[in-house]
């Protein structure tokens, strides 16, 4: 595994936790060429709507966050559970 490998699993085990108590998660799909591609099940909260990220919006939290903590991630490609088989 190399180092950009190991911190973008990194980034997403620490995101994971904010999305679990609205019953949304994010796993890693592939990381090629600088782009990271990510499952994202954005969950579902019916009293705080605001509360769950639409998916352009989680892709553009995940890029500030690779490009802060995980150097070589040019991008990020969210997909939905239902894109990933």
């Amino acid at each position: 595994m190399s180092a950009t490998d190991f911190l973008v699993n990194k980034v997403i085990d620490d995101v994971r936790p904010m999305l679990t108590p609205d019953g949304g998660n994010v796993e890693l799909v592939s990381i090629s060429d600088g782009v990271v591609t990510v499952k994202y099940d954005k969950g579902h909260n019916e009293h705080c709507v605001d509360c769950v990220m639409p998916p352009e919006d989680f892709r553009l939290y995940l890029l500030d966050m690779f490009h802060d903590r995980a150097p070589g991630v040019l991008d990020v490609e969210v997909i939905a559970p239902s894109e990933a088989s």
